[in-house]
């Protein structure tokens, strides 16, 4: 009660009073409120309108339940929504593969069976039977050697393998067995310094095969002898009057 006499007070202040002759405007005036009335002359008590936690929900409504939310459309609370392919009110059409699938993986192979596995060949043909030889030519003759090289002549004549190695004698790829010099394989025969096969030919001790070394009473190859002082090849002589090696006396 005390409060609509305030009320009733204040309009007939402004009512008669000669400086302010328009008549009041009854309304909120605080502009925090909900329901702020920037014309309003007059405040009334307890009459302005506040959120509960200062939030508004999209359409503006003051103090209302901030539940409302803008749609893909642009409209608050609305019920547009974005299909499986991004797209608003979409149907899943714009992403989906052949089988209608939004997103999925399926397509059709050439021969237009979706998810089929036909495939066009090198020359262009679907489901052909061309193929591409190891030097990338469709329908090329190349193909790879024994050495797996493409093209290639493989293991060469008389080789053993693709690193040219042969088979030794007893039939080893790159081994070191050899014949003798009597066709054994790693048999022990060997040459004697004339080229004679198991001969008894050597090399004496002057240098020469089948030689007889140094000649009897000679002391070195070239048929020197040793003179009175035992020099080889020396040229001292008994001599003198006294019969002396290397002697002068007369």
């Amino acid at each position: 009660m005390k409060k609509y006499m305030l009320i009733l007070l204040s309009l007939l202040i402004y009512t008669c009073s000669d400086d302010d002759p328009a008549a009041p405007v009854d309304g909120c005036m605080d502009s925090a409120a909900c329901n702020y009335n920037e014309s309003a002359t007059v405040d009334l008590l307890d009459s302005c309108e506040y959120p509960v936690d200062d939030i508004t929900n999209c359409d503006g409504t003051c103090g209302g339940v901030n539940n409302a939310v803008v749609d893909c459309a642009g409209v608050c609370d609305g019920s547009s929504a974005l299909d499986e392919c991004g797209v608003c009110d979409g149907d899943n059409s714009t992403c989906a593969d052949c089988a209608g699938t939004p997103n999925g993986t399926a397509v059709e192979d050439c021969a237009g069976v979706c998810g089929g596995d036909a495939v066009v060949d090198c020359a262009g043909v679907c489901e052909g039977d061309a193929t591409t030889d190891c030097a990338g030519v469709c329908e090329g003759t190349s193909v790879v050697d024994e050495c797996g090289v493409c093209g290639g002549n493989g293991i060469a004549d008389g080789a053993c393998d693709c690193d040219g190695n042969v088979n030794d004698c007893a039939g080893t790829c790159g081994g070191t067995a050899v014949e003798d010099c009597a066709g054994v394989c790693e048999g022990d025969a060997i040459t004697d310094c004339a080229g004679v096969c198991e001969g008894t030919s050597v090399v004496d001790e002057c240098g020469v095969c089948g030689g007889n070394g140094i000649a009897d009473g000679a002391c070195d190859c070239d048929g020197n002898v040793n003179d009175c002082a035992g020099v080889c090849g020396g040229d001292a002589v008994v001599g003198g009057c006294d019969n002396v090696c290397g002697s002068t006396a007369v």
